[in-house]
């Protein structure tokens, strides 16, 4: 190797040697400047909580130009561009470290319903709305006019340049911080920040020359402004009023948000999770089967119904279907897309969330005692194969790392009826309740209540066109189980109640029913959220 050819080799070693820096490191950002010197998010760095944030296109309110002060000739109504503000947003978010993601959802001017869809699609957990209610710009007066007036009057050249005025933005800014599910806010928060707060002094080069040749402008200069003299002067001094609104939204998220679910008190940390919680719901209703020698259960689409109705209510959650709520109906309701649904479930929930899984259609019992539910392509000459046996169902339930999940069956492995939903052509062997706890395999906080005991059938309620035990379960979720009275409905509540209604009208139509819950403790999943 040459001498010349060793140059670029020692230049390239010596540029990756580790702490060579070739020019200065970047200089922090005013916004993480101000996050480090302020005495609460100063504090707040550290772990980050599991979140998703989604920001949707900033909302400007119809009359957010007008103005309205003791002083009108001094402020210039305006209408900001949108999109650098949810800028602001989003940067200060991803400043302070709080959040797995900050992205924006939804394309400029888009509706809130379409940015929540694509926060929804994008599996985002929160969303950030924002609405300018007021902006305007204000002239606060001169800072040096004895100088400047000195060396104007004095014919001194320097006196057409050196005259300073202060200038402040003002504006009202509305802040909703919510699940992508619409569930109750987390914040919800009108931020005002005035002028003075946040005045800034300026040139008149820095303002574009307004005035600055006309002694008049001493006293009045904010008369000479026109459209481009405000738009430099806003250049300059809204930065300074959006660093302080998303300061003061940081503080409030750091209070209300990332401390009490790290450190906050049992209820408090509860409280908070119950509006951060989703809820998912799978409904499936098999009335109707491919194979007429299956049969039908009775009612079983209107169970469905009534119960994906049910979950779009506000004490079910207020599901929106096809992005939380899956509703399979008969040709739907295959065993390949059950557990396609089942799979999407998993795919979006968090270990904080919950699940609801009902199922009313036909039960079976194998010949070799294996209990399962018949979707709607269930083969009678081939049930082990096409039949969803409970192994298979646990296992897609364990399969979800919800914390809750609950899974209400209404249908039947024994005891055929005609207003039953027990298929006729199944084996007639007894599962006893510990071989189907043992088929489940459930894990704490998973729970499986079943419409009949081992050997009873589950009814059909011809009069109320539905299926007896769902008939129940609805009525017990809209709050006829709530005990206590406390105005939320707990599963060891539903459990309770639809035990004691189901066996008391099994008894008016001469048969004997009672649900069954599996669980390895009480879920604590209540109703409304």
């Amino acid at each position: 190797m040459t001498p010349r050819s060793l140059v670029p080799a020692l230049a390239a070693l010596l540029l990756a040697a580790p702490g060579c820096r070739i020019g200065a490191a970047p200089a922090p950002s005013p916004l993480a400047e101000a996050i480090a010197a302020d005495p609460v998010l100063g504090q707040a760095r550290g772990e980050a909580l599991p979140l998703r944030v989604a920001v949707s296109p900033v909302r400007l309110h119809a009359d957010v130009d007008a103005v309205d002060g003791p002083d009108e000739a001094a402020l210039h109504g305006a209408r900001p561009e949108p999109e650098p503000i949810r800028e602001a947003v989003i940067d200060a978010l991803r400043a302070s470290g709080w959040f797995r993601q900050v992205a924006p959802r939804g394309r400029a001017g888009a509706t809130l319903e379409s940015a929540r869809h694509a926060a929804w699609e994008a599996r985002d957990d929160l969303l950030v709305e924002v609405e300018v209610r007021s902006y305007f710009h204000s002239y606060l007066g001169h800072v040096n006019y004895l100088w400047w007036l000195f060396l104007y009057t004095g014919g001194v050249w320097p006196g057409y340049f050196v005259p300073v005025d202060r200038y402040g933005v003002g504006l009202e800014v509305a802040v909703r911080v919510e699940t992508v599910h619409a569930n109750p806010p987390l914040l919800a928060e009108t931020y005002t920040v005035r002028p003075d707060q946040v005045a800034v002094e300026l040139t008149p080069l820095e303002r574009g020359f307004a005035g600055f040749l006309d002694l008049g402008a001493l006293w009045n200069v904010e008369t000479w402004l026109d459209e481009s003299n405000w738009r430099a002067i806003d250049e300059v001094a809204a930065p300074h009023a959006w660093r302080r609104l998303v300061l003061e939204l940081l503080r409030d998220l750091e209070a209300g948000l990332r401390r009490p679910l790290l450190a906050g008190a049992p209820g408090e940390r509860e409280g908070l999770l119950r509006k951060l919680r989703k809820r998912m719901a799978l409904v499936v209703g098999v009335q109707e089967y491919a194979d007429s020698r299956v049969g039908r259960a009775p009612h079983a689409g209107a169970d469905a119904d009534a119960l994906a109705a049910f979950w779009r209510t506000a004490a079910g959650g207020g599901l929106v279907a096809d992005r939380d709520l899956i509703v399979l109906r008969d040709e739907a309701a295959t065993k390949e897309g059950i557990l396609a649904a089942l799979e999407t479930i998993r795919s979006r929930v968090n270990p904080s969330d919950e699940v609801v899984v009902t199922f009313a259609g036909l039960g079976a019992t194998l010949a070799g005692g294996t209990a399962c539910l018949l979707p709607h392509d269930a083969d009678p000459e081939l049930l082990g194969a096409s039949a969803l046996d409970l192994a298979e169902l646990g296992a897609a339930l364990e399969a979800l790392s919800a914390e809750r999940v609950v899974a209400f069956v209404d249908a039947s492995f024994a005891g055929h009826r005609a207003d039953g939903r027990t298929f006729a052509g199944a084996a007639a062997v007894e599962v006893g309740a510990a071989a189907l706890d043992a088929a489940l395999g459930l894990r704490a906080g998973h729970a499986v209540v079943l419409a009949a005991q081992p050997g009873q059938a589950a009814l059909s309620l011809p009069d109320s066109e539905a299926g007896l035990f769902t008939h129940v379960v609805i009525a017990a979720l809209a709050g006829a189980a709530d005990a206590d009275g406390d105005g939320r409905v707990l599963l060891d509540e539903v459990v309770g109640f639809a035990r004691r209604e189901v066996r008391g009208r099994a008894d008016l139509e001469g048969a004997e029913q009672e649900p069954l819950a599996l669980w390895r403790e009480p879920v604590p999943i209540g109703w409304p959220r």
